[in-house]
């Protein structure tokens, strides 16, 4: 089984969540299996904000900011 990562860094508001969106549902059509971490200087919220957004792709997603670790995996 090969296991590649692949990592987006940018300024603020230029597109990352976007593309890992993208990105994520189209290599998951291609029969692939996607995971997802996020990391952030500031806690987590499941609402519209970039967590929440990549949350809704189905992914595994986890979010690591200073002092919590949030983990959401869609179940069968």
């Amino acid at each position: 089984m090969n296991v590649r990562a692949i990592g987006f860094v940018g300024f603020h508001n230029s597109g990352k969540t976007t593309l890992v969106i993208r990105l994520a549902k189209h290599l998951r059509k291609m029969g692939h299996r996607v995971g997802i971490i996020k990391s952030s200087r500031h806690g987590f919220d499941l609402g519209a904000t970039d967590p929440g957004k990549l949350a809704a792709t189905g992914c595994p997603t986890a979010g690591i900011a200073p002092g919590r670790i949030q983990i959401r995996m869609e179940g069968p």
